[in-house]
């Protein structure tokens, strides 16, 4: 494993603690708990990235239809991963559930990697408007089959490759062609299987 990511949804409660809205001063933007965090992470060595779910899951995130507010959110959003790049984070992974073209471009920087947990090809076309990176469930690897030739995918990474890669090869070369896992806790057993799904047996 050569890339690793640490946070998710069950974190959300240090994103709640980290970001809040109200409605007279704007974003509350408080991200000391998780700079912590990321900081005891950084000093074990090597790179670690922050997932972290889109702030649209906050109880207090304003409705997209106010878009000034929804995009103040946003930017104290990417205020707090700022602060965890200066204490050690060395980029980002966002979930994404049916994201709105404005939630995207929000979102969307060079230090960000977005992972849409239910792609429809209507989704993965907006995605691709933002990212060159693709991140998808390897069994619905099909679904990019009319979309690479409009658009630039410069990475496609399979979540739960399995044994599509040989599959997956038609659509880019193995440089950029990588293997994903999303685990809860200790699952040797499981990262085990991401390792394995990486190998391409002629």
């Amino acid at each position: 494993i050569d890339e690793i990511a640490v946070g998710g949804s069950f974190c959300r409660s240090r994103l709640e603690e980290g970001l809040t809205w109200d409605e007279e001063l704007g974003p509350l933007v408080r991200p000391e708990v998780m700079a912590a965090d990321f900081r005891l992470l950084a000093g074990h060595g090597g790179e670690v990235k922050s997932v972290h779910e889109s702030p649209v899951v906050l109880s207090s995130c304003p409705p997209p239809d106010d878009e000034d507010s929804f995009a103040e959110m946003f930017h104290g959003f990417r205020q707090v991963l700022r602060t965890l790049r200066d204490n050690g984070a060395f980029g980002h992974v966002i979930h994404l559930q049916d994201p709105s073209s404005l939630e995207l471009e929000l979102l969307s920087g060079p230090k960000s990697l977005f992972f849409l947990k239910q792609p429809t090809p209507t989704a993965l076309e907006e995605l691709l408007e933002h990212t060159s990176d693709l991140v998808i469930q390897a069994d619905t690897v099909y679904l990019v089959d009319d979309l690479m030739d409009r658009y630039q995918v410069r990475n496609l990474i399979l979540y739960n490759a399995s044994n599509v890669l040989p599959d997956a090869l038609q659509y880019v070369d193995m440089d950029h062609l990588k293997v994903a896992g999303y685990g809860a806790g200790d699952e040797e057993g499981y990262w085990k299987k991401v390792k394995e799904s990486a190998i391409i047996y002629e």
